[in-house]
């Protein structure tokens, strides 16, 4: 699934930020941090760009101003 950040109502969608993603042989979902402006994104409280990480069973992932608790 991608994700998609938009700030105010009238404004652009600023593209996509990061998508979830499912990797074979491993176990779990994981958050892959890759755009074309290297914009971060937080995911219990750590800030990573280009990155792909696991996502733990209870965290917290920020993109922007969005919140997602999971």
């Amino acid at each position: 699934m991608d994700l998609l950040v938009c700030s105010m109502p009238n404004h652009h969608v600023a593209g996509p930020r990061a998508c979830f993603n499912y990797v074979k042989g491993a176990a779990g979902f994981f958050l892959v941090a890759d755009n074309a402006r290297g914009i971060a994104c937080t995911m219990n409280g750590e800030d990573f760009v280009y990155d792909i990480r696991l996502i733990p069973f209870r965290n917290c992932i920020t993109l922007g101003e969005c919140a997602f608790t999971l």
